[in-house]
This record gives C-alpha cells, sequence and structure tokens, in this order.
C-alpha cells in the first residue's frame, strides 16, 4: 500500500489534534488544581485576609490561566507555522489561524 506524501495541510492537522487531545487536558487539570491546591497547601488565606474578595482571588487565578494559555498558545502556533514552512514549502497561515482561534476559544470556556 502506497501512502500519500505528507503536505502542509497534514502539518497543520496534526497539530491542531494534538492542542485538542493533549493541551486540553492539562488546562482541564491546571485550571482546577490553581485554587484547590492554594487552598489546600494554607496560602489561600494569606491572600483572602487582604481586603481581597474571594471573587477577585478566582478571578484573578481565571485570567492568569487565560494568559498563559494564550501565549503558549501563540507561541506554539508561530513554531508549527515557520517549521511547516521550512519543511513543505510555502503554506497558507489563514487555516492554521482560524483553527487554532476556534480552539483557543474552546479551550478558555474550559
Amino acid at each position: 500500500m502506497k501512502m500519500p506524501s505528507p503536505t502542509w495541510r497534514d502539518s497543520y492537522a496534526q497539530f491542531v489534534k494534538s492542542l485538542s487531545q493533549m493541551v486540553l487536558i492539562a488546562v482541564v487539570i491546571t485550571g482546577a488544581g490553581a485554587v484547590a491546591s492554594e487552598r489546600s497547601s494554607g496560602t489561600a488565606v494569606l491572600t483572602l485576609t487582604k481586603p481581597v474578595s474571594r471573587a477577585s482571588f478566582v478571578l484573578a487565578k481565571i485570567l492568569s490561566q487565560a494568559g498563559l494559555l494564550l501565549v503558549a498558545t501563540v507561541l506554539s502556533t508561530a513554531v508549527c507555522a515557520v517549521l511547516t514552512i521550512v519543511i513543505f514549502g510555502p503554506a497558507p497561515l489563514g487555516p492554521l489561524v482560524a483553527s487554532v482561534s476556534i480552539w483557543t476559544i474552546d479551550a478558555l470556556l474550559m
């Protein structure tokens, strides 16, 4: 059986599939543990004894996780785009950006 030669489409599809499988699980686990680990270790008490509401404490955790996710996603997408162009030649960035944008919205909702 002869397999077709890989193209930029395969590279983009594999990148988005890896995001969906591995990174999304990590996002859920780290998001769940962000407040729980500080609460169990007692460091949340130090913050919450200051004039900081519980809602703002949780919101700060959510925003920091979202910022980390956005930075990591942009950097990894740029690396994928550059390596795809180096390996496969000219490749349009539109499909990659659209797919990763949709994934990022999904990940932020998690």
